[in-house]
């Protein structure tokens, strides 16, 4: 509260400068706590390890700062890395763990393809919940599958099980004006923005992806 309220004392122009400096320096503390330990000159992929975005990214000469993996053998890679990926099974039950491995370019479209990742992962369930990705914290001679201890299922971020994302998820909507409910049928997180300008009376810009949502949209 002490920190909100210092903070609506300060001009704009210096409350801005200090959250980009205060990102600048989240995001060089997350990347040396998740990649500072990696040798570079012998890694050719590495992970992030995120549940909300499960990915792999190839250490690509001449893009990335430490790169070892040459251009030509850069699709090569990809293929050889999803092939694992697809024999990936869990001892236990002897599943996938990962539903599939997709290029980045079957899933984005744009400008700003070249910043995803090379390879992003879908999931499998193990009887309807999601496999979960902690930090291996770079521990020799342990499994990369093992049961989540009790502690771990609280939930605490960097500590546990901070959660993960499915493809599919639910929608809805209310505007204090219609009863009941409708089915919509299937729609895209990309539909949303539209939607809610259209809903306002505001179009949308002719380079937005997605379609307003015809049931929500009209008002």
């Amino acid at each position: 509260m002490l920190r909100t309220a210092g903070l609506k004392c300060l001009p704009l122009p210096t409350q801005e400068a200090l959250f980009r400096k205060g990102a600048r320096l989240t995001n060089t503390l997350l990347s040396q706590t998740q990649l500072g330990a990696i040798d570079w000159s012998r890694t050719k992929a590495f992970s992030t390890e995120m549940n909300t975005l499960p990915a792999i990214w190839i250490n690509l000469r001449g893009r990335d700062p430490n790169g070892i993996v040459a251009p030509e053998d850069y699709e090569r890679l990809r293929d050889e890395i999803s092939a694992e990926l697809s024999g990936f099974v869990n001892p236990e039950t002897g599943q996938r763990v990962v539903l599939r491995a997709r290029r980045r370019e079957e899933i984005y479209h744009g400008p700003y393809v070249g910043l995803a990742p090379d390879l992003v992962l879908e999931m499998n369930l193990d009887n309807g919940y999601t496999y979960t990705c902690l930090s291996s914290r770079g521990h020799q001679g342990r499994g990369p599958i093992r049961a989540l201890k009790r502690g771990e299922r609280a939930g605490a971020k960097g500590q546990s099980m901070n959660g993960s994302h499915r493809r599919r998820g639910i929608f809805l909507f209310a505007n204090g004006h219609k009863t009941g409910s409708e089915r919509l049928g299937t729609l895209s997180i990309m539909d949303i923005a539209p939607t809610i300008l259209r809903f306002f009376g505001l179009p949308a810009p002719a380079d937005m992806d997605g379609r307003p949502i015809p049931e929500i949209a009209a008002g």
